[in-house]
Order: C-alpha cells, then sequence, then structure tokens
C-alpha cells in the first residue's frame, strides 16, 4: 500500500471502532497497523511493479477477484463508511454498488488519468469512465493536489472535497529525527523511480569533486530500469567515482525513513513535463519526508514548485544545469545545521498528514452524526 494509504488508515483506527482494508496484495507490505484494523488482502503476494506486467487477461481476472472480495467484505462487516482509495477501487465498486447496503461513499483520487493517456478499453479506460459518473452519487471526495481539480466534475458532488497533502505521518517519523551536523562527506538521496529528468546525471558529474570542502555521495532508492541503471554505471566508471553511487532497491515503506535520515540532502528534482509532475506540489510524499527527518530538499524550479517550496528556506530551487546544482548544494552546505532543524521544525509544525486530515475527519463525523440522527 502506498503511503498516503497507510496514513489514512493510521487515522481512521482512532475514529473508527474497526477498520476493515481490503487490498491488492504486494510484497514490502510489513507496516505495524492499529489493533483495531482487520487486513484483507487480495491475489498473489506480488510486488506493484510485477502486477503492472502482468498480461491483460490476467489483470481481468485479478480484478474481478477483488470485485467479488469486495462484494462479500461489504456483506459480512456492513460497514458504517466506504472509502475507495483509488479509482480501479471506485471501479470495482461501482459495478457492485446497487446490491450492497446503502452506505456514504468516500472516494480518494491518488492520481489523474487522462482520457488519452490509457488504453482503450482496458481496466483503467473503463476506470476513468466509471470516476466521471460516479460524482453523481459520492459523498466525499478527496485528493492530494488543488490543480487536479480540474479533471474531475466535483459541481456534481452532492457533499464536500478536501485537499489533503501527501505529507508523511507525524506519529511515525518523528522518531527517525536526529539533529544533523556535516562531518566529512554529504550524501545526497533520491527516492523514487530512477529515471532520467530528475538530476541525477547532473549530479554524478559533480562526484569527482569536492564542494565546500567535502566529498560527494549519491544514494539512489527505489526501481530502475536495467538500460538506465548500466548507463549510470558506466559514466561513474568512467569519472572513476563508482564507489560514491550506491543503489537501493524497493523496500518496504517502513525502512525508508531510517535510509533517507544516514543521507543529508533530499533530490526532489521533477523536470518531466507532463500533468502528473508538474503537480506534485503537495502530492509527492517524498519531498515532505526529507524534511521530516532533517533533510534540506533540492527542487526543480518552475512556478508551481515555487509557489509551495519557495516559501521555506530549506528548499532551494534549480535547473538541470550542472553548475546550477553545484552552487545550490554549496549553499545549503553553508549553513547546514540550522536549514536541516528548521526543515523538521515545519514538518513537525504543519507538513504532517495529522493536521491535513483534520477538516476531512470532521465532516466525516458530521455525516455519520447526522445519519444517526436521521
Amino acid at each position: 500500500m502506498y503511503p498516503p494509504t497507510l496514513n489514512a488508515i493510521h487515522e481512521l483506527a482512532g475514529m473508527f471502532e474497526k477498520v476493515i482494508v481490503l487490498y491488492r496484495n504486494s510484497v514490502f507490505n510489513d507496516w505495524v497497523y492499529p489493533d483495531n484494523v482487520i487486513l484483507i488482502p487480495h491475489g498473489r503476494d506480488i510486488s506493484i511493479r510485477q502486477q503492472e506486467q502482468l498480461s491483460t487477461l490476467q489483470k481481468i481476472f485479478a480484478f474481478a477477484g477483488f470485485t467479488f472480495k469486495q462484494y462479500k467484505t461489504c456483506l459480512k462487516y456492513r460497514p458504517e463508511q466506504v472509502l475507495l482509495y483509488d479509482s480501479i477501487a471506485l471501479f470495482s465498486h461501482h459495478l457492485i454498488r446497487r446490491v450492497l447496503p446503502a452506505k456514504p461513499v468516500w472516494y480518494h483520487s491518488h492520481d489523474v488519468a487522462e482520457s488519452g493517456s490509457v488504453r482503450k478499453y482496458s481496466i483503467a479506460w473503463f476506470s476513468f469512465s466509471a470516476e466521471k459518473r460516479a460524482f453523481n452519487y459520492i459523498d466525499m471526495f478527496t485528493l492530494p493536489a488543488k490543480e487536479r481539480l480540474q479533471y474531475f466534475p466535483v459541481e456534481k458532488l452532492k457533499g464536500k472535497y478536501f485537499v489533503i497533502p501527501n505529507y508523511p505521518l507525524l506519529a511515525f517519523y518523528k522518531k527517525f529525527y536526529a539533529k544533523k551536523q556535516l562531518a566529512q562527506n554529504v550524501r545526497l538521496i533520491y527516492q523514487g523511480h530512477i529515471s532520467e529528468l530528475h538530476g541525477i546525471e547532473q549530479i554524478i558529474e559533480l562526484l569527482p569533486e569536492k564542494i565546500g570542502g567535502y566529498e560527494i555521495f549519491l544514494v539512489l532508492k527505489g526501481p530502475c530500469k536495467e538500460e538506465y541503471k548500466k548507463q549510470l554505471e558506466k559514466r561513474v566508471t568512467e569519472l572513476g567515482v563508482i564507489e560514491k553511487v550506491q543503489f537501493i532497491g524497493v523496500t518496504a515503506y517502513a525502512e525508508v525513513p531510517a535510509i533517507c535520515s544516514t543521507c543529508h540532502i533530499g533530490i526532489g528534482i521533477h523536470a518531466k513535463q507532463d500533468f502528473m509532475n508538474t503537480s506534485l506540489g503537495t502530492a509527492s510524499n517524498k519531498l515532505y519526508e526529507y524534511a521530516a527527518v532533517g533533510l534540506p530538499v533540492l527542487y526543480y524550479k518552475n512556478s508551481h514548485f515555487d509557489d509551495y517550496l519557495g516559501v521555506y528556506d530549506w528548499a532551494f530551487a534549480t535547473s538541470l544545469n550542472t553548475d546550477d546544482i553545484h552552487q545550490q548544494i554549496g549553499e545549503i552546505i553553508t549553513n547546514y545545521s540550522e536549514i536541516s532543524a528548521s526543515a523538521n521544525s515545519d514538518f513537525v509544525n504543519e507538513l504532517h498528514f495529522e493536521k491535513q486530515f483534520e477538516p476531512a475527519a470532521a465532516y466525516l463525523q458530521q455525516v455519520h452524526k447526522n445519519l444517526q440522527l436521521n
């Protein structure tokens, strides 16, 4: 399950007697859940990437099985509230909702599917169509970025919508922060899908030299296509800095903050120009996970990211120019301890999931109070 889903489960567990979670099974699901959370996995124990690579027929059977299991789960537990935490879950519920007991429906959108970006007649394509129709009956809608509202018919919504940024969970992340100081080297970390347009190639070019008197190391955490990995390895070998680059594959989310906290600067450069990447100001959990453990952030300079990150003294805008990245790293190093502490302070005071979840939680409680009165 994705971090925002885990965060929501944590908060809902404090509001309801039981939280029943039906989810598509995957490896690395070793999260510690509250005692009143009942987990119902569906499907084989495989990674999310492996799920994406299944054949069309396998995906259809998996989706049909998930839909049937959702039907059985709703009949067994009779939930007071149905929360659908992505478009596939919404489509599944859309197909069976007329044979289920009527309950308030809350839909949370992780991503935006533009009509031309999904293969026709795929499950994602049908989900896209069902998502538009679902706004005629859903009672509550949430999403991680206000810029994405334009893709949803919120004028049809009979209830309310809320923006819940993908900030980290304070209850989980606070234990991984310790006051940071630079010693002999500076470790930069990139978390996410390792690919082009994240400043990785440009930072590699800086590894042979020192910045502000410090050796620079690069940690790459996440999935990486073999061809791109070989390209990076070839270049660091040519530069004689292969020992300064560390590849860490996909791990359980519970391990992420411990890994991140061993580094000094977070790479949050997203230079791709598709809508998903240009609406990540509050939708990228990784930007704020860096801050949570006291890491200043390098982000891509454009008006969107400036609007959200430009107000923070721990966020440094850069282009994909090597000299510019060099300069920004140098500025971070100059006043590192104070900037690091400021990042964590903003996380604790404002940029955590619990605080952003409060308005939606208050509305949800009011909905249930009204139902009980009626």
